[in-house]
Parts: C-alpha cells; sequence; structure tokens
C-alpha cells in the first residue's frame, strides 16, 4: 500500500511539474497551492520552482499568485474545521494522522500565538491538519490570515528566488538536501518563537 501510495505521489508530482511548461501553467499553480492547505499531499513548491526557472522575471507574480491561492485553501480549511468539522473536517484530520495533534496545537498556540501559525505556514509541517484545527479552536481570522500570508510567501519567495537564480536544479537541490532545509526551518522555528516570547511577556 505505501509503496503504491508513494508511487502516486512521485507520479502526481512529476505530472505537476511538467504543467509548468504547458498552458495550463497558471491554473495548474492556483490548484496546487489552494488544495495543498486543507486536502492535497503535492505542495505549491513543486510548480513555483520550475515556473520561476523558467519565468525568472515573474518571479514576484509567481510568488503573489501562489501565496494568495495558498492562503485562500488556508481559509478553506479554517471553514472545514469551524463549521464543517463533524462532517468533513474530523475525516480530513483522522486522513492525515492529525488526531493527537489538536491538545497539542492548542497549548502551543496559547504559549507562542502568531509565531506557531507562522511556523506551519513556512515549514513542511502538515499545515492542512493545523488549518482545519484552527477552525475548530475558533483561532482568531485576521492574525491567521496574516500569518498563513506571511510564512507563506517567504518560502514561495525562497523557492522562487533560487529557481529564478540557479535554474531548474533549484528544485532537485531542495529535495535532495531535505536535511539542510529542515535544519534551517528549525532554526528558524527558534528564532521566531524566541522572539515571541519576549514580546509576549
Amino acid at each position: 500500500m505505501l509503496r503504491i501510495l508513494t508511487r502516486w505521489y512521485e507520479e502526481t508530482e512529476e505530472y505537476v511539474k511538467r504543467a509548468a511548461y504547458s498552458k495550463h501553467a497558471w491554473t495548474t499553480l492556483f490548484v496546487v497551492s489552494y488544495l495543498e492547505n486543507f486536502l492535497s499531499p503535492i505542495p505549491g513548491d513543486v510548480l513555483v520552482a520550475p515556473l520561476a526557472a523558467e519565468h525568472p522575471r515573474r518571479k514576484w507574480f509567481i510568488v503573489l499568485f501562489a501565496t494568495g491561492a495558498s492562503v485562500l485553501g488556508a481559509l478553506t480549511g479554517y471553514i472545514i474545521g469551524h463549521f464543517l468539522f463533524q462532517s468533513i473536517g474530523q475525516e480530513l484530520v483522522r486522513l492525515y494522522g492529525g488526531e493527537d495533534s489538536f491538545a497539542l496545537f492548542q497549548s502551543v498556540f496559547e504559549k507562542y500565538g502568531f509565531a506557531t501559525l507562522f511556523v506551519v505556514a513556512f515549514t513542511p509541517l502538515p499545515d492542512k491538519v493545523f488549518t482545519v484545527l484552527s477552525g475548530v479552536a475558533a483561532i482568531s481570522l485576521l492574525p491567521f490570515t496574516i500569518a498563513m500570508a506571511l510564512g507563506r510567501g517567504l518560502r514561495f519567495y525562497i523557492v522562487a528566488y533560487l529557481a529564478a537564480t540557479y535554474g531548474k536544479s533549484a528544485y532537485t537541490f531542495f529535495k535532495q538536501k531535505f536535511g539542510v532545509a529542515t535544519f534551517v526551518f528549525a532554526g528558524v522555528l527558534v528564532l521566531v518563537l524566541i522572539f515571541s516570547y519576549f514580546t509576549v511577556q
């Protein structure tokens, strides 16, 4: 079963990357970036990288477009959690193994607030679980939206900048050097949480 899912993911990822060179590039970018936040395991970065490599002068537009779609997806996840948790949200959370995450998310959010949402949006954490749980917890919509926009926007910009500067190999580099990327994300996590801790005292 795991092998089938892995093969499906790899084939879908390759299909999404190829869409960067087709007339459906922007539609695919919107759909992938939108669904990433509450349903799909395919991250928007998969298409942001080849699109930015193909159109380096349009990297800012690519980032803004993907970020806008991503924020809409995050808001959809929030709405599902807030209004439709029993009928839809619960199944989505269970699908991605987040049934035990709610209490942890609530306690971390109560302590670090905005920083928690930013880190969820910026890092490769399973954000689709947290967008739904944010709606369940009825987190204030304004900081939720701002955190999602800043976290996703910064992540997409880093990917787009590297792809526009270094070409199509940038996304491959990210995949091959995942440990390094994780270390960087962890460093950002620590800095943001420290900043949040001292500013809420």
